[in-house]
């Protein structure tokens, strides 16, 4: 708008009202639910892209970190799927596999975790070994076994004292490292871990 000198108040008055009536300068008080996470949304792409200029090294390093965090997130979820799908429906893990007649028991995934670890797969071996432990204490009434149950569940419900508890913390924190973090893992870490799973640590001591 162009003001001419000495143009008079009412007619100024009214070119403001003809101008702010249009629809672009209607001004609404936005009380929307999805306003403050439109709000935060802004705020986290400005920052990111003002760390990403600022900080170029610290901002892929939390591109990796993110990364990871869902891949680790999908491989726990095949890992549990795969856990599930593999049970005999029915009475559980013990029961006979529908059609072979093998029993999956704590002595069936040992000789599993042994064939397993004989053709090289020891990330694999190790968790038909953390099966077999997880029956084992079952049967001791530890733990309450279930295929959709994570290694975690097990730390958490476990009926231990320490330091036993503590071993069986290391022990899956070792399954986490080798069968999703992707940690090497060869003959001496299988044999090792084996070694530590069967060591009879979880035991009523006399």
């Amino acid at each position: 708008i162009v003001i001419q000198p000495g143009t008079p108040a009412d007619s100024i008055r009214a070119a403001l009202h003809q101008v702010f009536a249009n629809p672009e300068f209607a001004w609404k008080d936005e009380s929307s639910p999805t306003l403050v996470v439109r709000r935060w949304w802004t705020a986290l792409i400005d920052w990111l892209t003002r760390l990403e200029g600022d900080h170029p090294v610290l901002f892929q390093l939390l591109i990796y970190g993110l990364v990871a965090s869902l891949a680790a997130v999908a491989l726990h979820a095949v890992w549990v799927l795969v856990r599930t799908t593999r049970a005999r429906p029915g009475s559980g893990p013990r029961g006979p596999t529908a059609g072979t007649g093998a029993v999956r028991d704590a002595a069936w995934f040992a000789r599993e975790a042994e064939r397993l670890f004989r053709e090289g797969r020891c990330a694999a071996a190790i968790q038909a070994e953390f099966v077999r432990l997880s029956l084992d204490l079952d049967a001791r009434d530890l733990v309450r076994f279930h295929p959709s149950k994570t290694p975690r569940d097990y730390w958490l419900e476990a009926r231990l004292p320490e330091p036993a508890r503590a071993e069986l913390g290391a022990l899956i924190r070792d399954v986490y490292r080798y069968a999703f973090a992707g940690d090497p893992c060869g003959a001496p870490e299988f044999l090792a871990w084996r070694s530590r799973a069967a060591s009879g640590w979880y035991a009523p001591q006399p």
